[in-house]
């Protein structure tokens, strides 16, 4: 129920915003047990708005804040899944952090950590199917989402022509770069300017976008 307060009151997505300003190098994830729970306590009238609410507001932190989402059925299975991603992290190589001059230095020569300065291609390579060098493609296209939605939303093009946006941009270098395809720019133009929900969960968990 206290998810659900912070949805209404939209401090969940400033929690959110604060912690990734916070550790701007860190992969930021919500951890959320016992949504399912919660709705079905509520009253019978309230539980499809409490549903909705919740849906967009994990969309809009997938999506527009880049924020790793897991939902868990108990309290148990959500603290098993911390204490092992706890275990990982410390375990893991200690690897020295480049400088944000090494960072740009990579970047500007199409490696895959321009990830690591461009917080759009960071969100975009949350999408399933969306490698770096997909995400890579389209944020050095359209650094922001801001540039990329005022693309989407031109109403002086046609509507069909909007969502192959992004098809003929390609990815991967080298002698044969591949096309991103109209099935990929399609879903994306689907998760940014959908305005059902369902719709935009459904494309976000598609696979079949190669």
């Amino acid at each position: 129920r206290k998810l659900l307060e912070m949805a209404r009151t939209k401090t969940l997505v400033q929690h959110a915003r604060t912690a990734k300003l916070a550790h701007p190098h860190a992969k930021v994830t919500l951890v959320a047990p016992n949504i399912a729970e919660a709705i079905a306590r509520l009253p019978k009238i309230e539980r499809s708005a409490a549903h909705e609410l919740v849906n967009n507001t994990l969309t809009q932190l997938v999506v527009f804040e880049g924020v790793g989402c897991r939902q868990e059925a108990t309290s148990l299975e959500a603290a098993t899944s911390l204490c092992r991603t706890t275990r990982a992290i410390a375990e893991e190589p200690y690897h020295k952090e480049a400088t944000v001059a090494e960072r740009h230095k990579e970047s500007s020569k199409g490696g895959s950590r321009f990830l690591a300065v461009n917080p759009f291609g960071q969100m975009l390579a949350q999408v399933p199917s969306m490698s770096e060098d997909r995400a890579n493609a389209i944020a050095r296209e359209y650094p922001s989402v801001h540039l990329l939605m005022k693309k989407f939303n031109d109403q002086s093009v046609p509507l069909k022509q909007r969502k192959l946006l992004l098809q003929d941009l390609t990815s991967g270098g080298g002698v044969r770069p591949r096309r991103l395809g109209p099935k990929l720019s399609e879903k994306l133009y689907d998760i940014f300017c959908s305005r059902d929900p369902a719709t935009t969960i459904s494309r976000l968990v598609a696979t079949d976008d190669k």
